[in-house]
C-alpha cells in the first residue's frame, strides 16, 4: 500500500476464531507493519536485511486510515544517524 508519500508492507495474523470475529466487526490485526517514505511506483525494489525484494505498491490514498497514518508519519522527524 502507498499513501501520501509513505509505503506500507504488512502481515496479517492467521484467521483464527477471534481474528475472524474482529474482522466482522471491522477491526483488523497485523502481526507486522513496515513503512518508509518513498515516491509511488507500481513496483519497488527494497533491501530487508541483506536480501532484496520486489514490493508491489497500490495507491490507497482514498483509505482514510492509511492517509491519516501517512500524514502522522510524515510529520515525524527522521532519526538522526548516531556517530
Amino acid at each position: 500500500m502507498w499513501s501520501e508519500g509513505v509505503a506500507f508492507v504488512f502481515q496479517a495474523f492467521p484467521d483464527v476464531d477471534r481474528i475472524l470475529s474482529d474482522k466482522l466487526d471491522g477491526v483488523l490485526h497485523y502481526s507486522m507493519v513496515q513503512f518508509t517514505r518513498t515516491s509511488f511506483q507500481p513496483e519497488k525494489r527494497a533491501m530487508v536485511g541483506e536480501k532484496e525484494y520486489t514490493v508491489k505498491l497500490k495507491k490507497s490514498e482514498d483509505n482514510a486510515d492509511f492517509a491519516a497514518l501517512a500524514k502522522f508519519l510524515n510529520g515525524m522527524k527522521p532519526l538522526e544517524a548516531s556517530s
